[in-house]
């Protein structure tokens, strides 16, 4: 019995595999530049994202981070600690958490697919950045520099 063509679909699919695991770890957690609401529907069919978000708190004058998270998201406790962190140093900047097991239509809405993540909207609610998993701090404060 010739063990080669099945020995070289494994090795094949460990690289594979192990691609595809960097290629998402070196993504996750990357602010993402953003103009505008999701559009995979019509604007006039959905509400504007930012009066949904208005429910759960007051917008930020500069800024404001929308951080959607689970009830059993490992990394949602340290972002929101990071992101109330900031928005605490910042009169202009609010954080607001909306838990996607309680709100999935406003995460259908917003196309989050992963928990933590987070919406960066500016002082008018319109969406300026997008950051999925867990945000490096320094990529947290530049993000801030820049709003």
């Amino acid at each position: 019995m010739n063990l080669l063509p099945a020995l070289a679909i494994v090795i094949g699919i460990v690289l594979v595999a192990t691609v595809l695991g960097v290629w998402q770890q070196r993504r996750s957690g990357r602010v993402v530049a953003q103009s505008g609401e999701p559009t995979d529907a019509p604007a006039d069919s959905q509400p504007k994202l930012a009066s949904i978000v208005g429910e759960f708190g007051a917008l930020g004058q500069r800024a404001t981070f929308v951080q959607f998270s689970t009830e059993y998201c490992a990394n949602c406790p340290s972002v929101r600690r990071s992101l109330s962190a900031i928005s605490d140093e910042h009169a202009d900047i609010e954080f607001i958490e909306i838990d996607v097991g309680q709100r999935l239509d406003i995460a259908k809405q917003a196309d989050v697919m992963k928990t933590p993540t987070v919406l960066v909207l500016d002082g008018g609610g319109h969406s300026v950045a997008r950051i999925v998993g867990p945000p490096k701090r320094a990529d947290l404060a530049q993000l801030v520099a820049t709003l």
